[in-house]
């Protein structure tokens, strides 16, 4: 009988489940070392930094929906500096005025 190890490597699905598990871990322990000293006890602040790290990890899930190939920056840009390039003959009118 021959060992198949092809079907234990590390995917890149598995990969990125392992990170988020991790980050979890990693905002639970955080949160139990700072919650010791702001709220006077480790469990309150595990609670909140497994709930800040699932909320993370959570957002990641959904915005895994979200392809960044719908945006149009082009629009985007226009909106933001658009306003400022017709703000900027008025600021050079008042600078000249005065």
């Amino acid at each position: 009988m021959l060992f198949n190890i092809t079907k234990f490597l590390m995917t890149p699905v598995l990969t990125i489940n392992l990170l988020r598990a991790l980050f979890v871990v990693f905002a639970t322990c955080l949160g139990s070392m700072i919650g010791e000293p702001l709220m006077g006890s480790p469990i309150a602040g595990t609670l909140c930094g497994a709930t800040f790290g699932l909320f993370v990890v959570l957002a990641d899930r959904l915005l895994h929906f979200f392809h960044a190939g719908c945006i149009d920056y082009a629009h985007i840009v226009e909106c933001f500096f658009d306003p400022l390039q017709q703000a900027r003959p008025l600021a050079q009118l008042d600078l000249v005025a005065a």
